[in-house]
């Protein structure tokens, strides 16, 4: 969660968990999240981050961020909980270059009815 060029959540860093703040700087010529362990001394930087808008060359949806904090042998993709809700403005700050659409836009479809077919022969008892 957030209210400005940053946001405030918990991290699993090897057997911890830590509060951190990501600061989103909003530069093009860095990490668009830059992770920051809550210490009683201030912030220190524990990490990167930024919106994923390719796979494989693909353009994927805008809902993916991949980050690696120090330690980490890999790196880690997580998802936001509810893309559609997150601000224009924020949602850019996370790296994405587009906004996040709803890929399937047709109705639901209704459940499919009950199969009609009825067995020839009555199963023996």
């Amino acid at each position: 969660r957030g209210d400005g060029p940053y946001l405030q959540g918990v991290v699993r860093q090897g057997d911890q968990i830590q509060h951190v703040l990501v600061s989103l700087p909003g530069r093009d010529d860095g990490p668009s999240m830059v992770f920051n362990a809550i210490t009683p001394e201030g912030l220190l930087p524990i990490g990167t981050g930024n919106g994923i808008n390719r796979s494989g060359g693909e353009p994927v949806s805008r809902e993916h961020i991949a980050f690696k904090l120090e330690g980490d042998s890999a790196v880690r993709i997580g998802k936001l909980d509810a893309p559609g809700e997150v601000p224009p403005t924020l949602h850019a700050l996370l790296g994405f270059d587009q906004r996040w659409k709803e890929e399937n836009t047709l109705p639901k479809s209704a459940p499919t009815a009950a199969p009609s077919a009825q067995p020839s022969d009555p199963r023996p008892v």
